[in-house]
């Protein structure tokens, strides 16, 4: 995975890992009304403004079950 910019992010709610250049968050957007538009927002649900994005990476396999 590589850092894209943040205008080619998903813009549905999808989750994604996030870079200002100063912190890395997960973030998804959310609507904050016509006159807002949408707004990134972390997880914990303050306002971000990132540069950067890409995808969150799979989560690790499952053990397997003796």
């Amino acid at each position: 995975m590589t850092w894209q910019p943040i205008d080619t992010a998903p813009h549905d709610g999808t989750e994604i890992l996030a870079s200002d250049y100063d912190a890395i968050e997960i973030v998804a957007t959310s609507w904050r009304g016509v006159q807002h538009g949408t707004q990134w927002f972390t997880r914990a649900g303050e306002p971000f403004w990132p540069t950067h994005w890409q995808p969150l990476p799979d989560h690790p396999p499952l053990p397997e079950v003796p």
